[in-house]
């Protein structure tokens, strides 16, 4: 895709605080052009004489981010690990711009969308906090399950293992971790809000 320049400005800054042009002791020249990259997106390139800033911004409460493709984004969560992701280019990335490597993240809703606005399943992390312990589920015979489905949604399956004291209490006291790859099912999604694994059948009465 080709950048189209939308807007270019042209300001002139001052290394001092100083008011009066007189007492500047050097001026700096800044060239901001402004790309359009869809109706929502837009690219701000800033120069000076030694400096290049590039950085992608959305009209809405949407991070753009850049570098990275739908399928490298959908083997991480950005929402629950501590991965930083960034809005800026490198002037490699403005040369070679592929508008199909920006993808788009809604920290608010925990949501991530590729640049055609179709949200993007991510890895999401289940365990006693999300109702898979065995107070909720016979455990060994929902792993058993998990482990026998053949889709790479699923990420992981843990052993079962104990839950740590401080949260364990009679009755709830061992735990699944899994890793599935899914899209927004909520704040606080339960295993068995995945429409397609069949968890219910593993649930204590």
């Amino acid at each position: 895709m080709k950048l189209i320049e939308k807007n270019i400005t042209k300001t002139i800054t001052s290394t001092t605080n100083f008011l009066t042009w007189e007492n500047v002791e050097e001026r700096i020249l800044t060239e901001k052009l402004t790309y359009s990259v869809t109706d929502k997106i837009t690219l701000v390139r800033t120069l000076t004489e030694d400096s290049e800033n590039i950085v992608l911004r959305h009209t809405e409460k949407m991070m753009p981010v850049y570098g990275k493709t739908k399928e490298e984004m959908e083997l991480t969560n950005p929402f629950q690990e501590q991965v930083y992701f960034t809005s800026e280019l490198t002037p490699e990335d403005f040369l070679n711009f592929d508008i199909n490597k920006i993808v788009l993240l809604n920290y608010s809703s925990h949501t991530m969308y590729d640049i055609n606005g179709k949200e993007l399943e991510i890895p999401r992390r289940y365990d006693y906090m999300r109702g898979v312990s065995n107070k909720e589920y016979n455990l060994k015979e929902l792993r058993d399950y998990l482990l026998s489905v053949n889709d790479e949604r699923i990420i992981s399956v843990s052993k079962i293992e104990d839950i740590p004291y401080y949260n364990a209490e009679k009755g709830r006291d061992k735990n699944l971790i899994l890793y599935i790859r899914t899209k927004n099912l909520g704040t606080f999604p339960k295993l068995e809000s995945i429409e397609w694994l069949d968890t219910k059948q593993f649930k204590k009465k």
